[in-house]
């Protein structure tokens, strides 16, 4: 017995990290000519985590799937924050004449996020008001403390049905016109590989993105997913703001 699409899940819970955030993760390092063993082993096992974890999801009925859910989303949560002090540094090492160019990065990206982190309230109070307690201004939310993370309903509801989802994807396809702009087209593939808001074709069947996310999901994975976003939004801004440091 397992979820509904359990084949697609699996499938991208085990091969992506690999695909893509190792590799990233690795010519990150190698651009900026350090090798960071500690920083290294603590991906490498974060994305490990992750990818065991997302394959067990897909597979496991059990309530304690709910558990490991929570504690991807925690550490996607910790590979954001890592990226982002990453950009931080990036843009502390500008001069005059890049300072409003990353500024106007900043700002945008920080938007973006913005935009992540209502959603993710936005789902959480939906399923219940007494989630209220779980959502902090200063540190975003608590999935441990939500309630009804099992729920298979508000995904849709909100996501779907009031085309939160669809929202989303425009603002992400405006971020990333701004991206390309910025960097003159130099960076379309690495942009497009990891903000990707393409249809998935799975089986002759054709998914849009926001299906694939959010349609039927339980709250705990739509909230992954919303985490995982801001994770991959996070690393881009901070090999756009690296790229900025070095022209």
């Amino acid at each position: 017995m397992h979820w509904p699409g359990a084949g697609i899940m699996l499938t991208i819970g085990i091969i992506i990290p690999f695909i893509l955030f190792l590799p990233a993760y690795l010519i990150y390092q190698g651009k900026r000519g350090t090798r960071n063993i500690k920083n290294l082993i603590l991906v490498l096992f974060l994305l490990v985590y992750i990818s065991a974890m997302d394959a067990l999801m897909a597979l496991n009925v059990s309530k304690a799937v709910i558990d490991d859910a929570m504690l991807v989303n925690d550490h996607y949560a910790l590979l954001a924050a890592y990226y982002q002090g990453s950009t931080q540094d990036h843009l502390s090492d500008l001069d005059s004449a890049d300072l409003t160019t990353g500024k106007i990065l900043a700002d945008k990206t920080d938007h973006l996020v913005t935009e992540i982190n209502q959603l993710k309230e936005a789902l959480v109070i939906e399923v219940s008001k007494d989630n209220e307690e779980a959502v902090s201004k200063e540190s975003g939310i608590d999935i441990h403390k939500v309630i009804g993370k099992d729920n298979r309903n508000v995904s849709s509801h909100v996501m779907i049905g009031e085309n939160r989802a669809l929202d989303l994807k425009r603002s992400i396809n405006e971020y990333k016109d701004f991206l390309n702009e910025i960097t003159e087209n130099q960076q379309v593939a690495f942009i497009d590989k990891y903000l990707d808001t393409d249809d998935f074709e799975w089986e002759g069947n054709v998914y849009s993105w926001e299906e694939i996310h959010f349609e039927g999901a339980m709250l705990v994975w739509a909230i992954n997913h919303l985490t995982s976003l801001e994770f991959r939004v996070r690393m881009v801004e901070a090999e756009i703001a690296e790229e900025i440091a070095l022209s």
